[in-house]
């Protein structure tokens, strides 16, 4: 039933738009060149899904591209002898956000270029084809997912797990500021080999837990997005003096 559900969702959404907000015919339009003509826009819709599908391909690359060489120089603390920003992956997210925001501009900006002087034409027959405004309904999503972006940027970049000489400094995806803790806090470090599907299935999914004195957890598998690897873990048990634990599957869930 899921899989259906975007099936249902989308005409139930586009049939309230339309009724709610109808577009009405504007006068003075050559009606006899728009009848002409309306195979061609037709096709151009058509057409224009490879322009648009490489937009959305491309912008997205740009953010990887830009994430893979130069936010992981972006520490410039000298005390940090380990420092892992937030996973590169998540910059194609990024990039999706700005891409579905600003999409319309580059797509306005080939149709003026292919039609010319029958721009305003097309964007008729589009209006009375689909009976509404598309991009004046757009215009405002554009504008959220434009910010949205933004804050995911400023989110992603504010992200990283560091490791210095005493203590570790995370900061969180959703937090406003770090959390320290120092080596002698630290109780133990346990690599799990497996985790627990919310489903309840038992997934292969090998990660470290590190836990405080006082019970609290600073790293998990939910923390993976770091990416932190093994010297850093060895670099914080030989600190702490402590010795890694292995486990097949952690118990202590909440």
């Amino acid at each position: 039933m899921d899989s259906l559900l975007p099936f249902i969702v989308a005409p139930l959404v586009f049939g309230l738009i339309k009724w709610t907000m109808p577009y009405k015919k504007q006068a003075n339009i050559d009606e006899v060149k728009l009848a002409k003509n309306a195979k061609k826009y037709n096709r151009y819709e058509l057409l224009s899904i490879i322009p648009l599908f490489a937009y959305l391909v491309l912008l997205p690359y740009l953010f990887y591209l830009l994430a893979f060489n130069l936010f992981p120089n972006l520490n410039g603390d000298t005390q940090a002898i380990f420092f892992y920003p937030v996973d590169v992956m998540i910059w194609p997210v990024v990039g999706l956000f700005f891409g579905f925001g600003t999409i319309m501009g580059p797509m306005n900006q080939l149709y003026k270029m292919i039609l010319k002087e029958e721009y305003d034409l097309y964007l008729e027959y589009g209006k009375r084809k689909h009976g509404y405004d598309a991009m004046r309904i757009w215009q405002p999503f554009s504008y959220l997912l434009i910010f949205l972006g933004g804050v995911a940027m400023f989110l992603a970049l504010n992200t990283y797990f560091k490791v210095t000489e005493n203590k570790l400094i995370i900061n969180h995806f959703f937090a406003t500021e770090s959390v320290e803790t120092h080596f002698y806090e630290i109780e133990r470090i346990v690599l799990y080999r497996k985790v627990e599907a919310p489903n309840g299935n038992i997934r292969n999914n090998e990660h470290y837990v590190i836990y405080k004195k006082d019970g609290s957890i600073i790293l998990d598998e939910s923390f993976k997005l770091f990416g932190v690897k093994e010297p850093a873990i060895n670099y914080i048990l030989k600190n702490c003096k402590l010795t890694l634990e292995q486990q097949d599957l952690r118990i202590d869930k909440s």
